[in-house]
């Protein structure tokens, strides 16, 4: 895969094979970081990166995509990236690296036991110990992944450390995460996902003053829950004026999301077009319930 500079540096078999060599040590290093099972059968971590490899919503394709985006990002905000090396003390090529590794590694614990809330912090950790060799690189990276998926205070609860909210590094992954796709496509990708986990498509009895709450125990949710999330983000939920505009622009996508929303109810899940209908009013009132850009 092709980086800023035209290089074949990142997402190659070698790159894999590194990933899997750093990735086994750093578990041997710190067997807290596995689950029990898994802590003293190579084999079994082996099959667990295969599974990784081969996934599609959230494992090596969906790693390379975000890649992508920090890329595109990075050419299109070059104050971004001069920024970076003051807050971040990262030149262009290192920036480049950070943003690689953790496009690598960001959701690489939920296949290794970490589900939606705490895969980031155990990502984190896992970045802490597999680079002994780099004091630097290594707490770069875990800043980078540690609240990837932060969305907003409405969604999560709190605000974000200023070791985030100031780096140029962790702003570039945490939009390039958010928009690896058009956003009918990343509508795709969390029914995939949501599919994989047996996930309820719509529960027509969940009433909207908990379907709207996205701060309360996932046990609860339907599909729809994860899908407001998409329309919770707003561009002011970035910190620089670079990828605010950025994701300004691919939020003008975002009434295709709806589209593919109510395509997947109808002609997958075989919902009557009443309900279809209804998941879309459910929209629409979210977007009203919390004074949400409508595109």
């Amino acid at each position: 895969m092709e980086n800023c500079f035209g290089r074949s540096e990142y997402f190659t078999a070698d790159f894999f094979a590194d990933l899997a060599f750093r990735t086994k040590a750093a578990f041997r290093t710190d067997g807290s970081l596995l689950p029990a099972e898994l802590r003293s059968d190579d084999r079994l971590i082996e099959k667990v990166l295969e599974e990784y490899l081969d996934n599609s919503d959230h494992g090596w394709i969906h790693c390379q995509q975000v890649f992508g985006q920090c890329c595109k990002i990075m050419l299109a905000s070059p104050l971004l990236v001069r920024q970076a090396k003051k807050n971040d003390c990262l030149n262009r090529f290192k920036l480049e690296k950070v943003l690689a590794w953790s496009s690598a590694i960001h959701d690489l614990m939920r296949f290794f036991g970490g589900d939606f809330r705490n895969h980031q912090a155990q990502a984190a950790a896992l970045a802490e110990k597999m680079f002994p060799e780099d004091s630097f690189l290594a707490p770069a990276i875990a800043n980078c992944v540690r609240r990837h998926d932060y969305i907003c205070l409405a969604v999560d609860g709190d605000v974000l450390p200023q070791s985030i909210c100031d780096s140029p590094a962790a702003e570039i992954f945490r939009l390039a995460d958010k928009i690896s796709l058009t956003p009918d496509l990343e509508i795709r990708r969390y029914y995939e996902t949501s599919k994989r986990h047996q996930t309820r498509f719509f529960d027509p009895d969940l009433p909207d003053e908990l379907r709207f709450n996205l701060r309360r125990s996932h046990e609860s949710w339907d599909q729809i829950c994860y899908f407001l999330i998409l329309f919770a983000l707003q561009p002011d939920d970035f910190f620089f004026g670079e990828t605010r505009d950025i994701y300004r622009g691919w939020s003008a996508g975002k009434k295709l999301a709806v589209q593919a929303i109510r395509a997947i109810a109808l002609n997958e899940e075989k919902l009557e077009k009443s309900q279809a209908d209804r998941i879309v009013q459910i929209i629409h009132d979210f977007q009203a319930a919390y004074q949400l850009e409508r595109f």
